[in-house]
């Protein structure tokens, strides 16, 4: 014992000092000068302008960061230079299979250069936020209180005025980071009802995803928050059986709500039809995959004769006529990230899609049952399945792209801080939060 250190949990594993022992992570005010400047940052991260395509303010201020941190971010501990290369990686193999695509189905430059920039944008967006977390996660959320309390007004800004469609496209999403952002230090108990009032708050306002999403975010804080050790615990099958059943009835429930507001309120025909015409989409988008699954239809995918078979076959399902604008006539539009990146880039262009999914899952699982909770862990799990949602049901467009590389960087958080507490097995012996852990 003479060579031992004794450490108390205090802090969370950082890049920077990888070995602390930990519980709660550092405190950090969002009125001090680096809170002010990401409230800031995220602020301006809500407000587009239009260079050729649709960016974001703050995308640029990302970009000059990441010519910044990129090297620093490759040099740190071999955990985080792991996941942080495979990931980019992964998104430069993607955009390499748009890049073939667009030059195989001769993509107008007007299309190609907007779909090579919203890859590009994505890019810069992971390696700037990856660096921001790698200083310390929290900085990332002050960031994500700054985009959504911005969101709304930049809503406003683009002319939507009615206060359900500036809740839908500004707000549902959004509240949830402002909420579990200062009930982070509240016990888990607290939290889980936190996150089911939420739900029930988006199932009566008809933001059914949204609801599904704060439901398993309220497992997966039970869950966390019933961990025998705050550091690292021993993953069973029973644990496993037990995970799946909590989030299994927590989707549950939220189904059951979304169901009964939607009987009481009569929302029935507007989630039909978005039903009718997300599944429609699907069969369509999947039919030309079939047709050319190796070499996608280039950025902003176009086909007359499949555009107009969807909107017959929506026609058809909802009885009435589709009216689309002119400059979306012949747009073969898919309601998930996944569909998209194999159709407009092929087989490349799905890989990162396809990755991102499993590590989602993989992550998700080691945050759920294995690792401790601690104060960051509703907020991580809240990134991760609301990335994981749009993966499945959202087309990849530009206000995506923050919420992937704000998930792919916690995925690095994650991957770094499991690939140090199981390279430290003393990390397995645990004290209380009250006692101090002996690190050899």
């Amino acid at each position: 014992m003479s060579n031992a250190q004794v450490m108390y949990p205090t802090s969370m594993p950082t890049w920077r000092n990888p070995l602390a022992a930990t519980i709660a992570m550092p405190s950090v005010s969002i009125i001090s000068p680096v809170g002010i400047i990401m409230l800031l940052l995220g602020a301006s991260l809500a407000f587009p302008v239009h260079i050729a395509g649709r960016a974001y303010l703050g995308e640029f201020f990302l970009a000059i960061l990441a010519t910044y941190g990129l090297l620093q971010l490759l040099s740190g501990s071999k955990g985080l230079a792991k996941s942080f290369l495979v990931i980019l990686v992964a998104m430069l193999l993607s955009l390499l299979g748009y890049v073939l695509s667009d030059l195989h189905q001769q993509t107008p430059p007007s299309d190609y250069l907007r779909g090579w920039a919203r890859w590009a944008f994505m890019i810069t967006n992971f390696i700037g936020l990856t660096w921001i977390v790698s200083r310390n996660p929290t900085y990332l959320y002050i960031l994500l209180v700054g985009w959504a309390v911005a969101s709304p007004m930049a809503g406003w800004h683009l002319g939507l005025h009615a206060p359900m469609s500036l809740w839908k496209f500004f707000g549902a999403s959004q509240l949830p980071f402002v909420v579990l952002f200062f009930v982070r230090y509240r016990s888990p108990k607290f939290i889980t009802v936190a996150c089911l009032g939420l739900a029930a708050l988006n199932a009566a306002l008809d933001t059914r995803s949204n609801a599904l999403i704060c439901a398993v975010v309220a497992g997966v804080v039970f869950l966390a928050g019933r961990q025998s050790s705050p550091y690292l615990n021993k993953v069973s099958l029973s644990r496993f059986i037990k995970f799946i059943i909590i989030l299994g009835l927590c989707f549950g429930v939220a189904v059951f709500s979304v169901k009964w507001y939607s009987d009481q309120y009569g929302y029935e025909r507007r989630q039909s039809g978005s039903d009718t015409k997300r599944s429609v989409s699907a069969q369509v988008c999947f039919q030309a995959i079939m047709d050319s699954p190796i070499i996608g239809y280039g950025s902003w995918a176009k086909s007359p004769e499949l555009a107009k078979l969807r909107d017959r076959l929506i026609e058809k399902q909802i009885n009435s006529h589709v009216f689309r604008a002119d400059a979306q006539e012949d747009r073969i539009v898919a309601h998930s990230q996944l569909l998209q990146g194999w159709l407009e880039g092929g087989l490349l262009g799905l890989f990162f899609f396809a990755f991102l999914g499993v590590q989602m899952a993989i992550k998700g699982t080691f945050l759920t049952i294995e690792r401790g909770f601690d104060s960051m862990t509703p907020l991580f799990a809240t990134s991760l399945l609301l990335s994981g949602w749009h993966l499945i049901f959202s087309p990849f467009n530009g206000d995506q792209r923050m919420l992937i590389a704000a998930a792919c960087a916690v995925l690095c958080y994650l991957a770094n801080e499991k690939y140090v507490l199981r390279n430290n097995r003393n990390y397995y012996v645990m004290a209380s939060s009250q006692r101090p852990m002996v690190v050899q």
